[in-house]
């Protein structure tokens, strides 16, 4: 049986909390939240959207071309 203190248990908690803190600020960095114009999509959104349809049109291509 492992023995836990709550001294190790809350040093564990605060220095994953503190990394985790710092891998989200070091991410916002790279890839904003927000675009400065609230109507504007952001990068990240408009990517995943175009890779989203480069695959859906040739998975329909890919069907087309199987039922001839």
């Amino acid at each position: 049986m492992v023995r836990f203190s709550i001294r190790r248990v809350v040093l564990t908690g605060a220095i994953g909390g503190f990394l985790a803190g710092a891998v989200k600020i070091g991410w916002e960095g790279l890839l904003p939240p927000r675009t400065p114009k609230v109507d504007e999509i952001p990068p990240e959104e408009h990517f995943s959207e175009l890779i989203g349809h480069i695959i859906w049109m040739n998975t329909i291509d890919f069907v087309r071309n199987s039922v001839k």
